[in-house]
This record gives structure tokens, C-alpha cells and sequence, in this order.
């Protein structure tokens, strides 16, 4: 299991965002549908409701998602070029 080091760190830092995504999001506060739409003449969130806490937090765990998954999919690559590849041969 030595080898595979990569594939737990991965899977980790993968897991470990998505359920920071999960627990940050509000998720019962959209609503979905046609009339869902705010007029157009109502003003957005200010810029400061936009970079509020928890927003930061569901971007975190988007990143470490990302990173989690960047860190398989090179582990994973890694391992096949090595499998495919011919055997060294010391001089």
C-alpha cells in the first residue's frame, strides 16, 4: 500500500471537499421553475453578501474537490505510463 499513498491523500482531500460543499451550501434556499426568476428591477447582493463566509467555504470545498480529484487522475496516469512502460535495465 506504500505506492498507493497518492490514491488515499486523493480520495481524501476529494471527499473532505465535497462534504465542505454539502455542508456549506444552502441548498433549501433556491428555488427552481419558471417563475423562480427575480425581476429585473430588483438589485443583486452586494459585494460583500457575494464574498460572505459561507460562500468562501463552498468555494474551498470546490477547490479541495478539484485538487482531490487532479491528485488521482495523475496518480492514476502515473501508474499506467509506469505499467506500460519497458523495464529498466541496470548497467
Amino acid at each position: 500500500m506504500r505506492r498507493y499513498w497518492w490514491l488515499a491523500v486523493g480520495v481524501v482531500l476529494f471527499v473532505g471537499g465535497l462534504a465542505v460543499v454539502t455542508v456549506t451550501h444552502t441548498w433549501a434556499g433556491h428555488r427552481f421553475g419558471w417563475f423562480a426568476y427575480s425581476p429585473l428591477s430588483q438589485t443583486g447582493p452586494s459585494l460583500g453578501q457575494q464574498f460572505s463566509h459561507d460562500v468562501r467555504d463552498f468555494w474551498t470545498g470546490i477547490a479541495l474537490s478539484v485538487v482531490g480529484a487532479i491528485v488521482i487522475a495523475s496518480g492514476v496516469g502515473y501508474r499506467i505510463g509506469q505499467r506500460n512502460s519497458p523495464p529498466e535495465h541496470p548497467e
